[in-house]
């Protein structure tokens, strides 16, 4: 019974926490700033995945991610995505309490531009990027 509560206290704090940022994701883009149109989208996608994903549940960030797919697909096309992204591509540790997944991925483009794009590398070095 304790469980059931928490949980749902959790999907309440959740449905807030979207509702909160609706308004806060790519205000300045028409599609989102129609609550009838990308607003209601953006909510009825990130309220599926806090269902579907209650361990995770939402946090701030997830609604810019969702907002890109939902900008170049269909709802449930971008669901699907956003799954995958976190299922599949080793996100789900950058949306876990503490952001464990943070750092990982930081050193992962870090590599990166180092090995592909050395002058760059060497440009954010100079300014402590």
């Amino acid at each position: 019974m304790r469980a059931e509560i928490d949980k749902n206290s959790n999907m309440s704090q959740d449905m807030l926490q979207i509702k909160r940022d609706l308004n806060r994701t790519f205000p300045h883009c028409e599609f989102f700033t129609e609550p009838e149109n990308g607003q209601e989208l953006l909510e009825r996608v990130l309220m599926t995945f806090t269902k579907y994903d209650p361990k995770i549940g939402y946090v701030q960030g997830m609604n810019f991610i969702v907002g890109a797919l939902l900008y170049h697909s269909c709802e449930e096309i971008a669901f699907w995505l956003f799954v995958s992204l976190v299922e599949d591509h080793e996100m789900r540790d950058i949306f876990l309490p503490g952001l464990p997944g943070l750092y990982k991925h930081t050193q992962i483009v870090d590599m990166l531009i180092l090995e592909n794009l050395y002058s760059v590398y060497q440009h954010f070095v100079s300014y402590s990027v």
